[in-house]
């Protein structure tokens, strides 16, 4: 075997524990007419018993059950640059009552709650750059959580292919 076979046995072989050891509870379905796992797989959070507030999951700040997670640590935004921040998304899934289990509504929440703590460093980092940069980063945050808000309202995973490879939710 040469470097380039070994090197990628590697990487899939990385891909492969990584997408293993991070997963969530419900079952995984592939949509009907498409190919390839990352972007087509469907998750249902079969779950029979009452509706989970995912107010009161979110105000836990929950956060992936991922080892080696670089998360980062909340910081603060200079005086004049909006941001988003944790009491904004909670207003924007404010009211929801997800039909999923507790513990799917828990892993979809952590994952918003990682990419907020990086799309604030993003905004934070790039504040000096000219404003179409930041509001890219913000326009695309808050699509991502109108979409994760309404996987939790349908209790299922949405395949939205560009949302997916911006805001992965998958251990590194």
């Amino acid at each position: 075997m040469n470097r380039k076979t070994i090197r990628a046995a590697l990487a899939g072989l990385a891909l492969a524990v990584g997408l293993t050891a991070c997963g969530h509870a419900g079952t995984t379905v592939a949509e009907p007419g498409q190919v390839g796992v990352s972007a087509t797989s469907q998750t249902t959070a079969e779950h029979t018993g009452p509706l989970v507030d995912v107010s009161s999951i979110w105000a836990d700040n929950p956060l992936p059950n991922c080892p080696k997670l670089r998360h980062a640590n909340p910081i603060a935004a200079p005086p004049g640059l909006e941001v988003p921040d944790h009491q904004t998304v909670g207003e924007q899934i404010a009211g929801v009552k997800s039909p999923a289990s507790e513990a799917w509504v828990r892993s979809k929440l952590s994952w918003l709650n990682v990419w907020l703590d990086r799309t604030i460093a993003d905004l934070v980092h790039h504040a000096s750059d000219s404003g179409r940069g930041n509001a890219s980063v913000r326009k695309s945050f808050d699509r991502y959580t109108q979409h994760v808000r309404q996987e939790l309202v349908e209790g299922r995973d949405i395949p939205d292919a560009t949302l997916d490879n911006i805001f992965p939710q998958k251990c590194e």
